[in-house]
């Protein structure tokens, strides 16, 4: 792990305020996060973590899908939710919003590479909830 993720990991567990991470990792967008909220600001620090996906994009996710998993429409905590590629990396999909979508952890992970519709169509023949 590098000084960044050092500070980044800093600023989520608490030991930082999550807006002092932009003078320290360079990103102008994380100084947006403190604005947020605690629980918001965590979630789209992880997932700039995981994917990559830029931090503005991961912002108006979450206000667009509302913490909504858009498979089974429920409504899920902020530690369960995590950004979906509807067309996966590895087939050409890109960190666009209108490629992404909010999924709780359980249907994420079991869509792995898949395309939307594919996942989609093997959920609805054996569904299962948000775990």
């Amino acid at each position: 792990m590098g000084k960044r993720d050092d500070i980044v990991n800093e600023a989520v567990s608490g030991g930082g305020r999550v807006g002092e991470i932009s003078e320290k990792a360079g990103e102008k967008t994380f100084r947006k996060m403190a604005k947020i909220g605690g629980d918001v600001a965590k979630w789209i620090t992880r997932e700039f973590e995981r994917t990559g996906i830029p931090i503005e994009i991961l912002r108006r996710l979450e206000a667009r899908d509302d913490h909504v998993c858009q498979l089974t429409h429920r409504r899920i905590s902020t530690d369960l939710w995590e950004a979906d590629h509807i067309v996966p990396v590895d087939s050409g999909g890109g960190n666009n919003l209108s490629n992404l979508q909010v999924l709780c952890r359980h249907h994420n992970r079991q869509k792995s590479d898949k395309n939307w519709e594919e996942f989609e169509r093997e959920w609805r023949q054996n569904p299962t909830d948000c775990g």
